[in-house]
């Protein structure tokens, strides 16, 4: 979970710097379709959205980022990094090997955390300050790049004793949350109940609202070639009131 926190709040962050180069082709839609006052109102609207995103995001889920939800990172796919980081900051170790850029952030979060007092870490501290064993598997961690956590007896069984089952409650909670929100409600349309089932059964990553929004650019400049008669045809043809005498009848 934290690799995916901090991977999505990048690319957030990122946004809200970008939005204009993001959203260009729609900007400049609107540059055509808007008047001058109108225009204005829809960027300041779309910079606003954009910062409430980010906003909210950071909101719900910034504690990943930080001890002692971060300690989760040690069971993804950057826990030697973060392992390393860990060596160097709690424990005041040198750099087992030089540090990358990745790793020279986690480090800068953990020293910040530990600046504010926030030093819980599912007593992995403890652990490596006690069982010089656990202490020797977490350094050759850090350094064999071919090997898995699960080669590491001792610490693997940190992981699945004190981290795996934080991950397996979030998502647990996640399914509630989401079969909740898919609970029909009288005044959901039919496009948002499509588009919620939509997001429950798809891997949300920011490729899919990249190529989403590639997706309705493309519907929308075919809609723009299509010739009057045919949009009159599509919208009052005989198909049109088969579907929506099923819908209203059936």
């Amino acid at each position: 979970m934290p690799d995916k926190v901090y991977e999505w709040r990048k690319f957030l962050q990122n946004l809200v710097e970008n939005f204009e180069m993001f959203f260009a082709d729609e900007l400049s839609g609107a540059v055509d379709a808007l008047s001058s006052e109108e225009f204005g109102v829809f960027f300041d609207n779309l910079e606003k959205g954009i910062n409430k995103a980010l906003e909210h995001f950071e909101k719900w889920f910034l504690s990943w980022l930080h001890l002692p939800l971060v300690i989760c990172h040690l069971g993804g796919d950057n826990g030697k990094s973060f392992a390393s980081s860990f060596h160097h900051v709690v424990l005041e170790k040198p750099w087992i090997k030089p540090p990358t850029d990745l790793e020279l952030w986690y480090a800068e979060e953990l020293e910040n955390d530990l600046k504010n007092g926030i030093t819980n870490d599912f007593g992995l501290n403890e652990l490596l300050l006690e069982n010089s064993n656990f202490l020797r598997e977490f350094e050759q961690f850090c350094i064999d790049e071919k090997s898995f956590i699960y080669n590491f007896p001792d610490l693997y069984d940190f992981v699945k004793t004190r981290i795996y089952f934080i991950i397996i409650h979030q998502q647990q909670v996640e399914g509630l949350f989401n079969k909740l929100d898919l609970k029909p409600h009288p005044n959901m349309t039919l496009s948002l109940k499509q588009s919620k089932l939509q997001l429950s059964s798809n891997k949300i990553a920011k490729e899919n609202y990249s190529d989403g929004l590639n997706e309705i650019r493309a519907k929308r400049n075919a809609t723009k070639k299509i010739p009057l008669q045919e949009i009159q045809l599509q919208q009052f043809g005989s198909g049109i009131a088969s579907e929506l005498f099923n819908k209203l009848l059936c």
